[in-house]
């Protein structure tokens, strides 16, 4: 649900964005883990959609929010 809300607030203000997750990758808990990108529309070339991940790349990581 979180996600998701990023997700929809990051498009009202000005940013593509994209969500992925993965379930059940977590050992012990068998959480989710979501992996959101968000790129401003205003940094985009004109008429082309910017190339994004579908993982996170170690040490291209802007922010990291865990419950663990």
């Amino acid at each position: 649900m979180l996600a998701d809300w990023i997700v929809e607030l990051a498009g009202a203000n000005g940013y593509l964005a994209q969500s992925t997750s993965v379930p059940g990758v977590a050992q012990r808990t068998g959480a989710t883990i979501y992996y959101l990108e968000l790129f401003p529309e205003i940094a985009a070339p004109s008429g082309k959609a910017p190339v994004m991940a579908l993982m996170p790349v170690s040490g291209d990581v802007d922010i990291v929010i865990a419950a663990e």
